[in-house]
């Protein structure tokens, strides 16, 4: 490495947000590496990288969303239709 070259570390918050987005990818089949493109990251002054604000309050956002619809789909399969019978009714 030269000398007008910084190293930098991940923070705590970026290592639990790429565990979070392995996670995710893993439970919803989608690939980890469109993902892990999206997170944003910022230096905090003390050669760490910590992530955005902006991008925090996006992953909450999106993992709040996809738990909702989660919960609509179960609840959606759960429910039977009035005036439907079971095959043997």
């Amino acid at each position: 490495m030269s000398e007008n070259t910084k190293a930098f570390t991940f923070d705590d918050v970026v290592i639990s947000t790429i565990a979070k987005t392995l996670q995710l990818a893993i439970l919803t089949g989608t690939d980890i590496v469109d993902n892990l493109r999206t997170i944003e990251v910022q230096d905090n002054g003390g050669g760490k990288l910590t992530i955005t604000p902006n991008y925090n309050s996006q992953f909450e956002h999106w993992v709040a969303k996809m738990l909702e619809e989660l919960e609509a789909q179960r609840n959606a399969e759960n429910e039977e239709p009035e005036g439907v019978k079971g095959l043997f009714e």
